[in-house]
């Protein structure tokens, strides 16, 4: 295996200017550096992360925590941060948590222990004690898409409490007043806030919420599904189903269509977070949309400035992205019952 000390022979450099060129350090000139670097490429040199990371006191890696890497949403999360984290010389490290709060905190414990520079995090609602650690520390850390309650952090997100408004009054100003919401499950901060956001419309359309009226299950295409065919057997009557995501909306449209129900003649539906397969044809999904890749760009954008800050503790940054309402062949006049 070629060594640095290999390295500096051939280039006739001490051992220190060889290690210091190949991490591209301005003490040493430019045509040293690629000089250096060049050899270390004919050579076939690869260097050693660890070892980088001791010398350099940092990792150049980038943990980022979410619940559901198989949801299109934190996906395009993941997207839009690795892109930026790429393009500045970082790795991301993914962790899934399956909304769960210990795992969560294992992750947490992991990414400290491996001493990995800065966290992202799309936390679990409930309180972890491991996170609680993390915000005592002043760990560099941003949360994304979902803000921990009552913390003093960075946030990288949108209003969700205006998303859930606009699309509780979509569905109203069609006239719709029987309204199904489907989920998902309180278990982060921004679904308890698009939900507060559907109870301010229902309040200033002068309409009681009934609790008989939410249902709840996972964040899946086939939640979505059980949910509103165990509704439809029930012969309840309601004209429009709020969904708290995208991928539940799919799987009620599923069960709807399945049960001979028009879509958005009989039953009009709403998701969010506009993902890809929301436009598709057949599909049609109106939904409130979200610029996710940039989300993901700000948050790796945010905690890089945490890194480089030099007077501790950092200003906390907070960006609150615009959404939008997506109006498509899902939602239409509401039927009259």
């Amino acid at each position: 295996m070629v060594t640095i000390k290999d390295i500096a022979r051939e280039v006739n450099l001490s051992y220190s200017s060889v290690s210091l060129a190949l991490n591209e350090d301005p003490r040493i000139k430019k045509e040293t550096r690629e000089r250096v670097k060049l050899k270390a490429e004919e050579m076939g040199y690869q260097r050693n992360a660890q070892a980088r990371a001791l010398v350099m006191n940092k990792s150049e890696m980038i943990g980022f925590i979410l619940p559901d890497i198989e949801n299109p949403f934190f996906a395009s999360l993941i997207r839009g941060a690795e892109a930026l984290a790429f393009e500045k010389g970082y790795n991301l490290v993914i962790c899934n948590t399956n909304w769960d709060n210990e795992l969560e905190a294992k992750h947490l414990n992991l990414v400290i222990e491996r001493k990995i520079d800065g966290i992202l995090l799309v936390s679990c609602n409930e309180p972890n004690p491991t996170l609680e650690k993390v915000l005592s520390l002043h760990l560099p850390l941003v949360f994304v898409s979902s803000p921990y309650p009552e913390a003093e952090a960075n946030f990288v997100g949108t209003d969700s409490e205006h998303g859930g408004y606009l699309a509780a009054k979509h569905l109203l100003d069609l006239g719709h007043r029987e309204i199904v919401v489907i989920g998902g499950q309180f278990n982060s901060e921004a679904i308890i806030q698009r939900f507060n956001g559907y109870k301010r419309a229902l309040k200033e359309y002068n309409i009681i919420l009934n609790t008989d009226d939410v249902i709840l299950g996972d964040f899946s295409v086939s939640s979505g599904y059980k949910s509103i065919k165990t509704l439809v057997n029930t012969n309840r009557k309601f004209t429009a189903v709020l969904a708290f995501d995208d991928l539940i909306a799919i799987g009620v449209m599923n069960g709807l269509k399945e049960s001979g129900i028009i879509i958005p003649d009989d039953i009009s539906v709403i998701g969010f977070d506009n993902i890809e397969a929301a436009s598709f044809r057949g599909i049609d999904l109106t939904t409130i949309s979200m610029d996710k890749s940039s989300m993901g760009r700000f948050a790796v954008e945010i905690l890089l400035g945490e890194l480089n800050c030099k007077q501790k503790p950092c200003d906390i940054k907070n960006i609150v992205l615009d959404q939008d309402l997506v109006i498509r062949n899902s939602t239409g006049p509401a039927k009259v019952l």
